[in-house]
């Protein structure tokens, strides 16, 4: 990869904790109006958050905005979505979002190792 994100953001929670979710979201947008190239990694159960229609309805309340939206500002803000690609497999998911980037475990460690921050959500 020749770019990587200076906040890296990673999530391994599904609507099994929507307040994780909704956090790392958050969290992933504020970073972008402030200028900082971001992007959101998901792993383990969290690669769900990547299939169409899943975040619809996580909404925890005031002072928070359902995801749905966060996801939609996320992406019209220039967020990058990376999703593991082992993770999908061992969760047997075949349809993601066109806007998500698969990637390997190797690609992971270069985010780690060149991110100038990272919010773990894990």
């Amino acid at each position: 990869m020749s770019e990587f994100p200076a906040f890296l953001v990673t999530l391994s929670f599904d609507k099994s904790d929507e307040n994780r979710v909704t956090v790392a979201f958050t969290f992933a947008v504020e970073a972008l109006k402030k200028g900082h190239t971001t992007g959101l990694v998901l792993l383990i159960e969290g690669v769900r958050v990547a299939e169409p229609g899943h975040v619809d309805g996580i909404d925890i309340g005031a002072p928070f905005r359902p995801v749905k939206e966060l996801l939609d500002e996320f992406l019209r803000l220039g967020g990058k979505l990376y999703i593991c690609a082992a993770c999908l497999h061992h969760n047997h998911m075949e349809n993601v979002l066109p806007e998500a980037i698969v990637i390997k475990g190797s690609d992971m460690v270069d985010f780690y190792m060149n991110a100038k921050s990272v919010a773990q959500f894990n």
